[in-house]
């Protein structure tokens, strides 16, 4: 279980988000209390944390979002999790394709 926390403050707006360290994967890798971080910066406004079973996805997502997100100073929240969104769901659906329909043209 991944545990990451996220609040905005009030009055300045800040997020402040803090998630745990801890891998594991059943029984084949016993957990490790500091082994992972996860969360990683996408821009000097923007970090983006993640709980997933198959972490292959997590770079190129992350790096096509920093692409993103270097084309504008600055995000406002919906815009960045806008942007985030359509590229997760973009390279989720390439993944897809490639993995089940490639083999039928």
């Amino acid at each position: 279980m991944t545990i990451a926390i996220a609040a905005i403050t009030n009055p300045d707006d800040v997020i402040v988000c803090a998630s745990d360290r801890m891998i594991s994967y059943g029984d084949a890798y016993p957990a490790d209390d500091n082994a992972i971080v996860k969360a990683i910066q996408l821009s000097d406004q923007w970090t983006a944390a993640w709980s997933s079973n198959n972490i292959a996805y997590i770079l190129p997502i992350v790096e096509e979002v920093r692409r993103w997100l270097d084309a504008k100073i600055e995000w406002k929240g919906a815009e960045a999790a806008t942007e985030f969104a359509a590229v997760y769901s973009e390279l989720l659906h390439k993944e897809f394709v490639a993995e089940h329909l490639s083999r039928f043209n």
